[in-house]
């Protein structure tokens, strides 16, 4: 849970069939009153909920099928990389087990298989229940999380970046943007510069310095 409210298992097609169930219920009332029409698609924000370790059902056997080794006698190196610092947008710094030196491996397998697992049970079959409506699915995929920003960018008809985490490093949005050239995405679009708890605190110039860089690395909506 997140502040008391459930969240959905985004790493396992279960999970999100179950949202697509609920979507479909919205999604047939609205049609009954000829709404969808003012729709054009749905949005995902950045994923900012805390696990001490990303798992789903099945998730050891599927990590055997792609990586070819057990993750069972490394799951030390799972909770102390992720864990310590809280991970993803809470993060801090890692304290993992060497594993006689293998930890960031088994860490960077780890993180691939999630990245996997969100793009094929969770972003993609959300992609195409849209499409069936004619609209897309709007994104900040990996924010918040260890994953693989560009290959999650592939999986959605319009790819988000959001400021807050980019900072001044622009080389996130180049990633973002190659895959977005790839798929041959007509919208790439950018959250300007959230403020966590700073009403106002922004001036013109500071908006003008986030979005002349996010157009020149490939943004084209603000």
């Amino acid at each position: 849970t997140k502040n008391g409210f459930m969240v959905v298992d985004h790493f396992s097609l279960a999970g999100t069939q179950a949202v697509l169930e609920y979507y479909q219920d919205v999604f047939d009332e609205l049609q009954k009153h000829d709404l969808l029409k003012f729709m054009n698609g749905l949005f995902g924000d950045s994923l900012e909920y805390r696990a001490s370790v990303d798992w789903t059902l099945g998730f050891s056997e599927i990590f055997r099928q792609l990586k070819g080794y057990d993750i069972t006698p490394y799951l030390p190196a799972l909770h102390n990389g992720v864990a310590i610092g809280g991970g993803g947008i809470f993060g801090g710094g890692f304290a993992k087990e060497s594993f006689d030196g293998q930890g960031d491996k088994i860490l960077n397998d780890y993180y691939s298989v999630l990245t996997y697992l969100f793009n094929k049970n969770h972003l993609e079959p959300m992609q195409k229940f849209l499409e069936g409506y004619g609209m897309n699915l709007r994104y900040q995929t990996a924010y918040g999380k260890y994953m693989e920003q560009a290959s999650t960018s592939m999986f959605v008809g319009i790819p988000e970046g959001e400021m807050m985490m980019i900072r001044n490093n622009f080389d996130n949005i180049r990633a973002q943007a190659g895959a977005v050239h790839v798929m041959g995405r007509k919208e790439y679009n950018a959250e300007l510069q959230a403020e966590m708890g700073k009403n106002h605190a922004q001036s013109w110039q500071n908006l003008l310095f986030f979005t002349q860089r996010s157009f020149a690395a490939g943004v084209n909506n603000i």
